[in-house]
């Protein structure tokens, strides 16, 4: 079994793919996790329009397809290692973290 950390690692260069061509995933954890679902089920010969919710729970749990935890995590640290590829909102969410921070 891969570590977290080797995975996220891994995920990070596919993460990176997706920020450069895709604007909207640069705000949109859903749309970036199902963007790389999407591909990784097509990587495995799996149409992704056929398969039904049954059969892709058995994929994320027999972790034939990224955690979504991976990937978000993935999104981070693309992002902090390169701000060209920040959303919009990424310096709103950031100032509001300092004071969630400073309140607790």
């Amino acid at each position: 079994m891969k570590s977290v950390t080797t995975s996220i690692r891994n995920t990070a260069t596919k993460v990176k793919a997706l920020l450069n061509i895709s604007i909207e995933a640069r705000d949109n954890d859903g749309y970036l996790v199902t963007n790389m679902w999407y591909k990784e089920m097509k990587e495995m010969g799996i149409d992704a329009y056929k398969i039904d919710a049954t059969d892709f729970f058995k994929l994320y749990c027999q972790g034939k397809v990224t955690s979504a935890d991976v990937i978000t995590r993935a999104r981070r640290k693309v992002q902090e290692e390169c701000p060209e590829l920040r959303g919009k909102n990424w310096e709103e969410r950031h100032k509001e973290s300092e004071n969630v921070r400073k309140t607790i």
